[in-house]
């Protein structure tokens, strides 16, 4: 009973997580509407940001057009200027306090952390190298940090951890009253879970001792799960470690075998487990229930429970002489891992409060063995149910 209410309350949570998770996204416009949809960015170092609506032709924003957008878990993206002669680019806010703390590219398309100063309404630019003559200005009268100092950028290494500690010490130094928020997911960047199972059929090549015969579709298996790291962009990445149970076959054959009195024939059974860990990158597209998608990356694997097996057997020619008995000789086609690449494409089906589930068609091309003595592929073409939390 309590495994029961276990897998009740897990399901519940991811259910109730995911709906969080897919809650619409928003924009603030320079208007001060705002207006909720799904949000994709588009355009030249996503500076553009449209807006999806059931029944409603996209809108599209620009930094002037917008003063913002986010989604469930807040702000992603605001609009900020350099200058009161520059055109407004969007930033994601890393830290807001009492100096506050910006990533977003430049106009040269390069990432870039930029400082809002105290009482400023304009954020600076901080190059990759800085120097103190370029930061005392944005942030100075805290003799503590000793920001006049060279060193100061091994302390504080352009990074989005070292760019945040830095404003947070200095906030703190300057202004330990008013306290400085952290955001959670800077780039706006999110990830979700999801198990995912199906079917394949596999064929195998080896430059050695090739496999004869007719081949034969037997049917294996594949259960796992992944992780999808996205953003407001249509691509996205995922990682995918999947166990595959691989089967095949081929024969009867008949083989030469001399002069003998008998008659040779053999059947292979290629039938070993592999653990796949792929790493992929998506391209989705769509903004309705049905979304289409592709991916496509490279994949290491770990092969192990070999058992490969050439089965033969023997047919007298004359009954004079009985023919040998049937024997069955181990196959050492693959080695303890693999390597290869693997694309696929799907479909994601979206409903409201539920989680996302998938179905793709995907296939792998694998090298089996590494070894000098043999090279072993295989390939398979995998049918994957997935749903995603």
């Amino acid at each position: 009973m309590k495994s029961y209410l276990l897998a009740l309350t897990l399901w519940l949570t991811a259910v109730g997580a995911h709906a969080q998770r897919t809650a619409k996204d928003y924009v603030v416009t320079a208007k001060g509407d705002t207006l909720r949809g799904q949000v994709q960015l588009t355009g030249k170092n996503n500076q553009i940001v449209v807006l999806y609506r059931p029944n409603q032709e996209p809108v599209r924003f620009t930094a002037t057009d917008a003063t913002s957008y986010g989604d469930a878990a807040g702000p992603v993206g605001v609009s900020k200027r350099v200058s009161a002669s520059s055109s407004p680019l969007f930033v994601t806010s890393l830290v807001r306090g009492y100096v506050s703390l910006y990533s977003g590219p430049n106009a040269d398309g390069a990432r870039r952390f930029y400082l809002q100063p105290a009482d400023s309404t304009y954020i600076a630019e901080l190059p990759p190298v800085f120097s103190p003559l370029v930061l005392l200005p944005l942030m100075p009268s805290c003799p503590a940090l000793r920001l006049e100092y060279s060193e100061t950028s091994r302390v504080y290494p352009y990074t989005p951890s070292g760019m945040t500690k830095l404003v947070m010490d200095y906030n703190a130094c300057r202004q330990p009253q008013q306290p400085s928020i952290p955001t959670h997911h800077p780039y706006g960047l999110h990830t979700a879970f999801g198990l995912k199972a199906g079917l394949n059929a596999s064929s195998f090549t080896t430059d050695t001792d090739p496999f004869v015969g007719k081949h034969q579709d037997f049917i294996g298996y594949q259960a796992g799960v992944f992780f999808r790291f996205y953003s407001q962009s249509k691509f996205s990445v995922l990682i995918e470690p999947t166990y595959l149970a691989l089967r095949s076959g081929y024969g009867p054959a008949s083989l030469y075998n001399g002069y003998a009195y008998y008659t040779t024939n053999q059947r292979a059974s290629i039938h070993y487990s592999q653990v796949q860990i792929p790493l992929l990158f998506r391209y989705t597209t769509g903004h309705s229930s049905l979304r289409p998608f592709v991916n496509g990356g490279i994949s290491y694997g770990l092969n192990f429970s070999n058992r490969s097996v050439r089965n033969f057997h023997y047919t007298a020619d004359n009954k004079q002489a009985p023919a040998p008995a049937d024997d069955s000789r181990p196959i050492m086609t693959p080695d303890t891992r693999s390597a290869g690449l693997v694309a696929g494409a799907g479909l994601l089906v979206y409903q409201p409060a539920l989680p996302v589930v998938s179905v793709e068609l995907r296939f792998d091309r694998m090298l089996d063995s590494f070894g000098s003595l043999s090279t072993t592929y295989h390939n398979s073409l995998r049918l994957d149910l997935g749903i995603m939390f």
